[in-house]
Formats: structure tokens, C-alpha cells, sequence
């Protein structure tokens, strides 16, 4: 009994102090507070050798970036990369969030891969030889 005691008095002060830090409201998050894209931008540089794009933004007070490459949803860091053995045009798209939401406009840019890096020759001469 002496122990029940002791286990149950012990649960209930870990409890009040576990709800004693809580905040004591949350207003929600704020429509007007919403991020916006405006005069933001952000650096892309292009690797050739090795087809892979780095991505940098700086964010702004408060906001962080949500990075979209070709549609897909990619990353939320500062600084994103890619990289694709295929040559091509890629665009990647970034949006502003912060607590209260996600912002309504897109920074868009394209970027290209000249060659492929994967020698698909010894695929082609099977398909041939099936012939």
C-alpha cells in the first residue's frame, strides 16, 4: 500500500509539471499572416560533369522554403539538391512557408542537364541481337 501510494503521488506531480509548461493560449494561425513571394529569389547552379543542380535560398525572418522539382514535392531546407542521370530541361518551383501557411505565389526556374551519364549501349546491343 505504502508503494501504491508513492507510484500514484509521483504520477500526479509528473503530470502538473508536465502541464505546467504548456502555453497558456494559441490564437491559431493568422490568414493575413501568410507568406508571400515577392521579391524573393533564389540561386541555382548546375553541375554538368556529375548532372546535379544545387539550390539555395536565404530565408527571410520567420519563413522557410518548400522546394518542388518537376511537381514532386522535394525538401523544405535552405538548400536542396538533384541530380538525374538523364539530360533534359528540369524546372524547380519554390514556395514560401512559415506558421501560418503556405504562399499563394511561385518562384519558378528552369534548368538543363546537357548529356546523359548512363551509357546505354550494352542494353541496345541485347535488344539487337534478340532480333
Amino acid at each position: 500500500m505504502k508503494n501504491l501510494f508513492k507510484y500514484t503521488m509521483g504520477a500526479l506531480v509528473a503530470g502538473t509539471l508536465m502541464t505546467a509548461c504548456s502555453p497558456d493560449s494559441f490564437d491559431g494561425a493568422d490568414p493575413n499572416g501568410i507568406p508571400s513571394v515577392s521579391g524573393v529569389d533564389f540561386s541555382i547552379s548546375v553541375d554538368q560533369e556529375t548532372n546535379q543542380m544545387i539550390a539555395n535560398y536565404t530565408p527571410q525572418p520567420g519563413t522557410y522554403p518548400i522546394w518542388i522539382i518537376n511537381g514532386n514535392t522535394y525538401s523544405t531546407l535552405q538548400e536542396v539538391g538533384f541530380q538525374n542521370p538523364e539530360a533534359g530541361t528540369y524546372t524547380i518551383d519554390m514556395k514560401l512557408g512559415n506558421r501560418n501557411g503556405f504562399s499563394q505565389g511561385v518562384i519558378s526556374k528552369t534548368f538543363t542537364f546537357n548529356e546523359t551519364k548512363i551509357d546505354y549501349s550494352a542494353d541496345f546491343r541485347r535488344i539487337c541481337d534478340k532480333e
